[in-house]
């Protein structure tokens, strides 16, 4: 988790990146009002 966590470059700030990364590692669309967030590919993990 720690590792998908530092591979989201796409993300600046911490909770988002918690975020992100736990979408990509469990392999599901990540849905939020979060505009930054949005554009976030949720199927390229590196498990």
């Amino acid at each position: 988790m720690l590792l998908q966590i530092i591979e989201t470059k796409e993300v600046s700030e911490l909770h988002d990146k918690i975020i992100a990364a736990t979408a990509r590692l469990l392999g599901v669309p990540l849905i939020t009002k979060d505009a930054l967030l949005h554009n976030i590919d949720t199927n390229q993990c590196n498990k």
